[in-house]
């Protein structure tokens, strides 16, 4: 028993090592993981031997036995270095997270939540408020429903870290960032007509499509090459915001709430540089980066109202101008 759950912890660990950190590293930490793995798990390194419920209480979110383990003593090792007054590392990439019902980021699961329920709430009110029939009603609707796809993945990521669900977060992330840059060129180019808008729609979705095959083909996320896709679209976008509303400044007074937007949405991006310890274990840099955005939904989408509106207006007076009266 003892040679096959080493055997099955070193094909694990392996398939770990992108994630590896000086806290899994720690001797202690290595040898509590073999221990346990050879005390309380299956040849599977997934099934527990004994009872699961009296190891795992919150059996619906199908934490397998060696993650169980790693939870477990992780904790044992941060309880012996705190005790020892030595700085906390991370383990396996991140840092220590104490689990709340089975969730494994309560805050930044939570925080995900509330942007999700935002931009619900925020395009029931845009419905309300804008004509169904104004131009680039439509753009709006497939902003709000990136948006909840994109955050519903982010709390499932959150609370359950797995290798099919970090896939996931990683392309609704990339697909907020990239409906941002379709809704700027879209309502730059939307007085050129319905042709050159459903071109532009088309290459954003194969764009789109072909990172996704990318990430998903290569045996692991690239994530250098990940981050810096999203890093050059999202400054493009940000820029041309600010250009297109200093440009707009006095025939749409309105445009001032998008460009508080794009601005206040890269000074909040800037938490994700910072990589501390999470305040009581829960509370990260990160966390507060997705508490922040939820506040800034509604500015954008009252940006969107009020141009939808805009058009809306222009479109009416244009047809009243080319109004002829019969004979």
């Amino acid at each position: 028993m003892y040679y096959c759950s080493n055997i099955i912890l070193i094909i694990l660990l392996n398939l770990r090592c992108i994630y590896s950190s000086a806290g899994d590293q720690l001797e202690q930490y290595r040898s509590c993981l073999y221990y346990c793995v050879d005390q309380e798990c299956d040849t599977d390194g997934r099934s527990y031997l004994h009872n699961y419920d009296e190891i795992n209480i919150f059996p619906f979110m199908q934490w397998p036995c060696f993650d169980e383990c790693r939870y477990n003593c992780m904790w044992d090792t941060v309880e012996k270095l705190e005790s020892a007054n030595v700085s906390i590392p991370q383990f396996h990439g991140k840092w220590p997270f104490v689990r709340v019902l089975g969730i494994q980021e309560p805050a930044s699961t939570i925080f995900s939540f509330l942007n999700f329920l935002f931009h619900l709430k925020w395009i029931k009110i845009f419905r309300k408020r804008v004509f169904s029939g104004a131009p680039l009603y439509w753009m709006w609707h497939v902003f709000a429903c990136v948006n909840l796809n994109a955050w519903f993945w982010s709390i499932i990521f959150h609370a359950r870290d797995t290798q099919f669900t970090e896939f996931m977060d990683y392309c609704g992330a990339f697909s907020i960032i990239l409906i941002n840059c379709y809704v700027l060129v879209s309502r730059i180019c939307w007085i050129l007509g319905k042709l050159y808008c459903s071109l532009i729609s088309l290459f954003f979705i194969l764009f789109y499509t072909n990172h996704v095959l990318y990430l998903y083909s290569a045996r692991r996320i690239d994530y250098n090459y990940n981050m810096t896709l999203n890093f050059s679209i999202a400054i493009f976008t940000v820029i041309s915001w600010l250009i297109w509303c200093y440009w707009n400044r006095k025939s749409k007074p309105y445009v001032d709430k998008c460009a508080i937007y794009a601005v206040l949405t890269s000074a909040v991006a800037l938490l994700e540089i910072i990589d501390r310890a999470p305040i009581f274990y829960t509370i990260d840099s990160h966390s507060i980066w997705h508490l922040s955005t939820a506040f800034l939904v509604g500015i954008f989408y009252r940006f969107a109202i009020k141009d939808c509106n805009h058009l809306k207006r222009h479109e009416l007076k244009a047809k009243s101008l080319n109004f002829k009266k019969p004979l």
